[in-house]
């Protein structure tokens, strides 16, 4: 599509309203002239650390590893997967390690 993955960044930015806008200009304020543009895995990983206590990210993070498909449809399960998944973009930085855990968590038979 071409379509810049910076372009996510802004238009998430955009929506933010009251002490997330507060923070995100702060932030942008203190980065170098001339820094490139965010990647997404950059903000989210900013976003959650500033707004998901260490707690909640660790509980969300062991929903990730233990979410198997079990009895839900593949659409049930993969709408869950990319719920938990941006808590694991550090740890699965790249679409291959998603796509692999994302796998994992089907139905052998699938």
């Amino acid at each position: 599509m071409g379509i810049l993955e910076s372009n996510g960044v802004d238009f998430a930015t955009f929506q933010l309203e009251d002490k997330p806008r507060r923070w995100w200009h702060a932030y942008l304020l203190s980065r170098p002239a001339g820094s490139p543009p965010l990647t997404w895995n950059k903000f989210t990983h900013l976003f959650l650390e500033k707004y998901i206590p260490p707690f909640e990210r660790d509980e969300l993070w062991g929903q990730f590893e233990r979410l198997r498909q079990g009895h839900m449809s593949i659409t049930d399960y993969e709408a869950r997967f990319i719920d938990l998944y941006c808590h694991a973009t550090i740890i699965l930085p790249t679409d291959v390690e998603r796509v692999q855990r994302f796998i994992a968590g089907l139905h052998p038979e699938i």
